[in-house]
This record gives C-alpha cells, sequence and structure tokens, in this order.
C-alpha cells in the first residue's frame, strides 16, 4: 500500500479520521541515525507505524523498530508530539489520515541490520549525511530534535530554539541543514521549505552559484505571510553563501495563481514545462528566478 503526504496543497484531501502512530529515533554509541528509505513513497524517514491495542506505545515503537529494521532497542525518552492538522497523509486504499504521531528517541540493543517489505534500504547516518537524502521537511525536524538531548519534548515551538521574526509576523523557527519550519505567533506551523546548491536534473543549468528553493509548502490560511517569510529566508541564505540568484518551481495550474504568488515576491518565469503523473495526465510546471 503506498502513501501520499499532503502538506495543505491544492489537491489535499479532506481527513477522515486521526490514528495513534509512533516513531522512533533510533541514536547509536557514535551518533548516527537509523532512517529507512520507505517503499510507500520512496522517502527516508524514521521507523514506526500504528499502536495496536494492548501495546503501549514504548512497546509499538520497539515492535516497529525491529520489524522494519532488525535492531532491538529500548525507548530512552520522548522527542515530541506532531499533530500538525495541515499534514494529512492519504493510502492508495482510500483511507485518509490526519498527521498524529509521537517520536521517542531509542537505543540499539543488538540485532542484524536487515530491510523489509516496509523499506528499500537502512543505512546508520550521521546528522551531517541525513542532508543527502531526500526526507520531508517535517521528518527532518523530528530527527534534528532527536539529536538534541538538553531540550524538553517538543509540542509547540521548540524551546530554547533561537527564532527570526519577518515584518509579517511570521518566524523562522527552525534552520535544520536544509530545512527552514516557518511558525506564527502562536507558535503553530504554517510552512516549510529545504533550500539546496543544487537545482533539479530537468533544470537548465547555469554558470554561477545559485541556491535552490526545491520545496515550499504553506498552510492555506497562513500562506502569504508564510511565503513571504520562507522567501526572505532564502534570499537571505542565498545571499549568506554568496549566491546571486535564487530560483524554484512551482504548479502552474489553476490559472497560474501559484505562480502570480512568486512574482509578487519579485520572481520572473524561465521555463514552462509538463511533467507527465503515474495517472497519465501531466503536471503543469513554471520554473522561476529571482535576483539577491
Amino acid at each position: 500500500m503506498s502513501r501520499t503526504d499532503h502538506f495543505n496543497g491544492p489537491d489535499t484531501p479532506k481527513a477522515q479520521r486521526i490514528v495513534p502512530a509512533v516513531t522512533a529515533c533510533v541514536l547509536n554509541n557514535h551518533d548516527e541515525a537509523l532512517p529507512e528509505r520507505r517503499s510507500d513513497n520512496g522517502r527516508w524517514a524514521m521507523p514506526g507505524g500504528v499502536q495496536e491495542i494492548g501495546e503501549s506505545i514504548a512497546e509499538a515503537a520497539v515492535r516497529e523498530v525491529e520489524e522494519e529494521t532488525g535492531i532491538q532497542v529500548r525507548v530512552t525518552g520522548m522527542v515530541g508530539i506532531y499533530s500538525d492538522p495541515g499534514h494529512v497523509i492519504a493510502f492508495s486504499d482510500g483511507e485518509v489520515r490526519q498527521e498524529f504521531s509521537i517520536t521517542l528517541r531509542a537505543q540499539p540493543l543488538g540485532g542484524t541490520l536487515m530491510a523489509s517489505s516496509e523499506s528499500f534500504e537502512i543505512r546508520w547516518k550521521s546528522r551531517s549525511e541525513l542532508d543527502g537524502l531526500d526526507i520531508a521537511p517535517t521528518t527532518r525536524l523530528r530527527l534534528d530534535r532527536g539529536f538534541e538531548y538538553d531540550h524538553a519534548p517538543c509540542i509547540g515551538q521548540p524551546p530554547g530554539r533561537a527564532a527570526s521574526r519577518s515584518s509579517t509576523g511570521a518566524t523562522i523557527a527552525s534552520r535544520a541543514g536544509r530545512t527552514r519550519i516557518c511558525r506564527d505567533l502562536l507558535t503553530r506551523i504554517t510552512g516549510g521549505s529545504v533550500l539546496t546548491d543544487e537545482a533539479p536534473e530537468f533544470a537548465p543549468p547555469i554558470e554561477e552559484p545559485e541556491l535552490y528553493l526545491h520545496f515550499l509548502v504553506t498552510r492555506v490560511r497562513f500562506r502569504q505571510f508564510s511565503m513571504a517569510a520562507l522567501v526572505a529566508d532564502a534570499r537571505a541564505e542565498a545571499a549568506r553563501r554568496g549566491a546571486r540568484l535564487l530560483r524554484t518551481h512551482c504548479w502552474a495550474g489553476e490559472n497560474g495563481r501559484m505562480v502570480r504568488e512568486y512574482e509578487e515576491l519579485g520572481f520572473t518565469t524561465t521555463l514552462e514545462f509538463e511533467e507527465l503523473r503515474s495517472d497519465e495526465s501531466f503536471w503543469p510546471g513554471r520554473m522561476l528566478q529571482t535576483r539577491v
């Protein structure tokens, strides 16, 4: 069964239910985490799953880790509780869930590393090596929190984390590697983005340093100020790295609504393209850029 994660996008379905689930940030003595590349969506994530009747949330984490990785663990603490109503998971059997996941920190005790039917591969990865993996911003936030032993569990905005505020009232509350997480004044997550030095394969090559905005999502009701804050942060990061060009791409459907939003923030269109979807339909896209 496959799954698709939605983050307030134009095609986000309405959630039908909330299911208690647990993920485990497993850390060894070398301060390496144990992510798996999931078979249901191809992205890297922490092992975990749904709590079953008759077991505690800690027992569910121990069971899921061993089933999915072959490693036996013991739970050592809680990273946080994550329940963003804007994060919706749609499964291929028709079920649609609102996110509700408890992330626990765990320590390996033994076992043999092996992939399961739920994963393509399992690897021990250092925190810096996570930057090279395809990880959802929400998952990367939890992994980074897992490495921070001195912080209390995260339920709202991570305590003690320095935050920078934009003129819109939005806050970039987390700058973990490539990932940015945006929160409003009430510390609710309102958006996220991923920044890298490398453009996707379909982007025309250029002969100058650039920063690429690969992934920008926001909650619909907070889109205007969240998008402005995340783009402003991307501009600042590009300038810090000495890059004078910021590029991105977006969906061009709905009469170019998203394209106009980027244009209002100073971007100009450089390429129109279509991508073939698995259902044989075409995803209309637009590549844009702005000078820093």
